[in-house]
């Protein structure tokens, strides 16, 4: 682990692999692309335990988007939401 993610999550002894910043542009919200991004890596990661990521805690849509994915909500860090979603 190295960067944001030590920040965010502290000494992690999980095997995990770590989404940070992932965006799309307005301009093709609502399209899909968010879901398929996380469709391709849950059904393409096989080394992994755990997707991780955070979000900014106050942005209520995008937290709403990964909850309803299947993401669970395990803390708060700097006004940061953090998630983790167990991989296969």
């Amino acid at each position: 682990m190295v960067g944001t993610s030590i920040f965010i999550w502290g000494e992690d002894s999980s095997n995990s692999l770590y989404l940070h910043r992932l965006a799309i542009n307005p301009e093709y919200m609502n399209k899909g692309l968010g879901n398929s991004m996380l469709d391709w890596i849950y059904n393409n990661v096989s080394e992994e335990d755990f997707l991780k990521l955070d979000c900014v805690a106050d942005n209520i849509k995008l937290n709403d988007f990964y909850k309803k994915y299947g993401f669970e909500l395990v803390g708060l860090t700097d006004g940061h939401y953090k998630y983790q979603l167990k991989l296969k």
